[in-house]
């Protein structure tokens, strides 16, 4: 079997317990402080300096991981982009803010430029914005677009944008709810009855209405990349000849295989994808030698011996648009949860 052990050096930088809390938040981000400070072993006061140090320091974002179907969001797409001619970027920006239907644009440095989330509420808005989104670069940039169906997610999600909540099947209530949740998921419930406007009872009540009906998945966050993290993005297609089922156990592990206490999980994301790709990823690594190494390169080695392979990769910028899900979790747990 092949050795995926690997020690990334920014997750020697901070302390066990930056670690930790990390983890807590990834995992449950409404865990209160005296909860976390029993858990850590620590004082209250402790616990709450650290935690606003670590909100600073990371550009922590307190949000939702939502049941996009539950919501009737059904279009979830990953588009690869590469320009033939350099773009305009104030351009592409407000073409994709046209709409709420691209969740994340992140500029990509490797075989291709950029990187688009896209979800919609209906196919007719899906449809009208690729093509206008398409028309609008094609020609003058010819542009490549390369987009695929995400038919599973393995790991991580993408946070949504608060327009597409507001498109989603929700009720109004409901809707008002979520994109406060979306915005800060660690607000305390007296503070969104106030700014909802309601009794604090009935903001209880339709808060467990939202868990009950498990319209969230996880009450999570999202940060900045962190200093000294390369994320690496890979797009895979591959023929299903003999030997891909061997080669998928492979993967599986290289996926499941992280750090103790990690700073930052190895893998924030990991798709299987109908269209022009088969697989999508993203990993954090040192740099992005480090990441080639041992994501690209490995998908090569596993899959290059008996299957033609397509592979697109690079280093992913902070984003124009979105947020990116870059976490610290229990990445095995999640992987076989899912």
């Amino acid at each position: 079997m092949q050795d995926f052990e690997l020690e990334c050096e920014f997750n020697r930088k901070y302390s066990i317990i930056t670690r930790k809390i990390l983890r807590m938040l990834s995992e449950n981000c409404r865990m209160t402080l005296t909860e976390m400070s029993k858990n850590l072993k620590l004082s209250r006061r402790n616990v709450s300096k650290r935690l606003a140090r670590i909100e600073q320091e990371f550009g922590i974002k307190y949000t939702l991981d939502i049941s996009k179907r539950k919501l009737g969001l059904i279009n979830p797409h990953i588009i690869l982009i590469k320009f033939g001619n350099k773009p305009d970027i104030e351009e592409v920006v407000a073409q994709f803010n046209k709409t709420y239907v691209a969740q994340i644009v992140v500029p990509v440095k490797g075989t291709y430029d950029m990187l688009v989330y896209a979800n919609s509420a209906s196919f007719k808005d899906y449809i009208d914005w690729d093509r206008d989104t398409r028309r609008a670069f094609l020609l003058k940039y010819k542009m490549r677009w390369e987009q695929s169906v995400v038919i599973f997610t393995r790991i991580g999600f993408y946070p949504l944008r608060n327009e597409l909540i507001l498109h989603s099947r929700l009720s109004g209530e409901e809707k008002s709810m979520m994109v406060i949740l979306n915005e800060d998921s660690r607000i305390s419930l007296k503070d969104m009855a106030r700014r909802l406007h309601i009794n604090y009872k009935t903001c209880v009540y339709r808060f467990n209405e939202l868990v009950n009906k498990k319209y969230i998945k996880r009450f999570t966050i999202s940060m900045d990349i962190p200093k000294g993290v390369s994320m690496m993005s890979l797009f895979a297609k591959y023929v299903p000849t003999e030997g891909v089922k061997l080669a998928k156990d492979y993967t599986r592990k290289m996926f499941t295989t992280d750090e103790h206490e990690p700073l930052v999980g190895r893998y924030a994301l990991k798709l299987s994808l109908i269209g022009s790709y088969d697989s999508f990823a993203v990993g954090a690594f040192d740099d992005k030698r480090m990441g080639k190494r041992n994501m690209v390169d490995m998908y090569r080695k596993l899959f290059g011996g008996f299957s033609p392979l397509k592979l697109e990769y690079g280093e992913i910028s902070s984003p124009l648009i979105g947020r990116l899900p870059v976490r610290s979790m229990d990445i095995k747990a999640e992987y076989y949860s899912r």
